[in-house]
């Protein structure tokens, strides 16, 4: 069979392949002999597998032949690279993608399909006539039947995230369940969201803050903005009346007072998907996850239900958890097999569309499982150890299930069907 070439993406200070460049032959033939130099860190490549599989092969822009099989892989920011994202493609590529059997491929798999970039990156494709039917959006948006398309392009889901976490199963160092609890929950914070900037002032503003370990920076990640300065900002556009009318002090008082909050080490704090405080985590009777996204108030830019790394954490560390996200995203959990822990906690909130009334709904059974005593969290955290294994055991299968659902998937754009994938012990 034929391989299907995943073309080299050399965007930054290696590149990318530019017409106008005409490389020398020695420095082609260097790059083909030696593609660890200067291969990317590729969410498209790694997904793929290329390596332990015989179904794909990288090459470099300059090599592609008129009849292969080709996807050329764009970055989620592609809004970065604005029109030179094609002018400055190989032309190998362009009339590949044009007139042969090459496809782009925009990877938007790290977050939820963000419409905006969509459309931007369409009004740059359909300037230089790039068929929208060759455009693959590889979107982190689990829901997939649920979003519409209006633009003839092929969207795609890679759940990227899931895979991530699951490569880390066969290296868990289980824990015991039997250990003494340090509190009733943990919740960690990078970047500041809105929601999380919000969540933070209403566990101050409840008294709740003491049943938590939180992370929390003292300010805002790239800008340096302060907590004073950007709860104000942010809660104008979400809490109305009464709930405004002390926030600047209440800011004020949780940047000089409380920030910044740590959970073991500050060094860890900026470690983005890191799984190396294990053992901190299973101290704490609940998990509660701190989702890229939560408002939907926004439609013009995100649509679809986003399940981030974060979500698949607690699987990996076996313990039950309250997903502070976008509505529907434990219902997309238990359609990928998943099982959550309705059976013992209200999860009312998951059904919950308004934003405000579900955020509100997040607090009321945090509060509710606040005021419970220790034999009550031990009951649960018992009754919830069987759920938390069931899920460690399907995240263990998932990720590689999901990399065989994607690998076909893209076979299938090439006519190659899923027959092909399991005579290659794929699928």
């Amino acid at each position: 069979m034929q391989k299907i070439k995943l073309v080299y993406n050399i965007i930054g200070r290696h590149g990318p392949g530019n017409n106008s460049l005409l490389p020398d032959l020695n420095e082609l033939e260097y790059l083909h002999n030696n593609k660890y130099v200067l291969e990317p860190t590729s969410h498209l490549q790694n997904i793929l597998d290329y390596r332990n599989n015989d179904l794909f092969e990288l090459c470099t822009p300059y090599s592609l032949r008129a009849d292969d099989n080709f996807l050329y892989e764009l970055p989620w920011n592609t809004r970065a690279h604005g029109a030179t994202a094609f002018s400055e493609m190989a032309g190998a590529v362009l009339e590949g993608i044009k007139h042969g059997n090459g496809y782009i491929v925009i990877n938007d798999s790290v977050d939820p399909l963000e419409i905006i970039r969509v459309e931007d990156f369409l009004q740059i494709a359909d300037a230089h006539d790039i068929p929208r039917e060759k455009i693959i959006f590889l979107t982190g948006a689990i829901d997939i039947d649920n979003i519409e398309n209006p633009w003839g392009i092929k969207i795609i889901v890679a759940d990227w995230n899931e895979m991530v976490i699951s490569q880390a199963v066969n290296s868990f160092v289980d824990f015991n369940p039997s250990q003494h609890k340090s509190n009733k929950f943990i919740c960690l914070n990078r970047m500041w969201q809105h929601h999380r900037v919000h969540f933070l002032w209403k566990l101050w503003k409840l008294d709740l803050l003491k049943h938590f370990a939180i992370s929390f920076l003292k300010t805002e990640p790239v800008t340096g903005v302060s907590y004073t300065e950007k709860l104000p900002q942010l809660a104008m556009n979400f809490f109305t009346g009464e709930e405004l009318t002390t926030i600047e002090h209440d800011a004020k008082i949780i940047d000089e007072t409380l920030l910044p909050l740590v959970v073991d080490d500050t060094s860890k704090l900026n470690v983005h998907q890191s799984h190396s405080y294990l053992e901190e985590h299973t101290k704490y009777y609940f998990y509660v996850v701190s989702e890229t996204t939560f408002y939907s108030w926004n439609n013009n830019s995100f649509n679809g239900v986003h399940a981030s790394e974060k979500v698949f954490k607690p699987m990996l560390y076996k313990m039950p958890f309250i997903v502070i996200g976008p509505a529907g995203v434990l219902k997309a959990l238990r359609k990928k097999g998943y099982m959550t822990f309705n059976s013992l906690i209200d999860e009312s909130y998951d059904d919950i569309k308004d934003d405000r009334l579900r955020f509100a709904k997040i607090l009321e059974l945090i509060s509710d499982i606040s005021s419970k005593s220790s034999d009550d969290l031990d009951r649960i955290s018992t009754a919830a150890a069987k759920i938390a294994d069931f899920n460690f055991n399907r995240l263990r299968v998932r990720g590689d299930m999901a990399r065989k659902e994607l690998i076909g998937k893209f076979l299938n754009l090439f006519g190659k069907h899923n027959e092909s994938c399991f005579n290659n012990g794929w699928i």
